[in-house]
């Protein structure tokens, strides 16, 4: 009961491994049930009212344009020469 956190996000990194998903959803109940039972739950998120899973996500190297500025980044270091 206390551990249905770590559960969910197991679950929502495997979703999000396009090979996995593709490999799941052929799986055979019967000689591969945890396998299908995966497969299913995929297909149950993949259809769900309000699906944004194929909404490009940003990178973490991306960046707003505001801190790709140079000219913010040297009016900071002014304001430090200032204080010295």
């Amino acid at each position: 009961q206390g551990a249905t956190c770590y559960l969910n996000s197991l679950v929502q990194a495997l979703y999000m491994l396009p090979e996995l998903r593709d490999a799941l959803e052929g799986a055979d109940p019967k000689a591969q049930p945890l396998c299908a039972a995966l497969g299913a739950l995929f297909t149950e998120l993949a259809t769900a009212p309000g699906d944004d899973s194929q909404e490009q996500l940003p990178l973490d190297n991306e960046t707003d344009e505001a801190d790709d500025d140079p000219d913010e980044a040297d009016d900071d270091d002014d304001e430090n020469d200032d204080d010295k």
